[in-house]
């Protein structure tokens, strides 16, 4: 298919929605709900989600828009996150070891008590 990968499908965008939703419902009501070990979600616009403790491990975000997303607790070990957007995000308590922070934008991010070991953050 012509651009796979480049950029988000409309199949792929509704597929990221539903389980947004699903998670943010889960979360809402107490579930413990957790995407696919190494989830794609590369491109995806997730402004403002909750995503408090969830594990992201190995998750590719690269490009991913998570502008004042709360991501504190989150397991984000291995994740891809080149280019990501993470203005205003709450990564307190986050675990980014190993973690591919390259261009990423970490402006007004709470990075405290983040776990950075070995992340790449040129």
């Amino acid at each position: 298919m012509k651009g796979y990968g480049d950029k988000m499908t409309k199949s792929k965008a509704t597929i990221v929605l539903a389980f947004s939703l699903l998670f943010a419902v889960g979360i809402a009501s107490g579930c413990s709900i957790s995407p696919p070990h190494g989830v794609n979600l590369r491109d995806a616009n997730l402004k403002g989600v909750n995503l408090r403790d969830a594990n992201l491990a190995d998750a590719n975000l690269a490009g991913a828009n998570l502008f004042g997303a709360n991501l504190s607790g989150a397991n984000l070990s291995g994740a891809n996150l080149r280019g990501a957007n993470l203005r205003d995000a709450d990564l307190a308590y986050a675990k980014l070891k190993g973690a591919d922070l390259t261009d990423a934008d970490l402006t007004g991010a709470n990075l405290e008590i983040a776990n950075l070991r070995r992340a790449n953050l040129r």
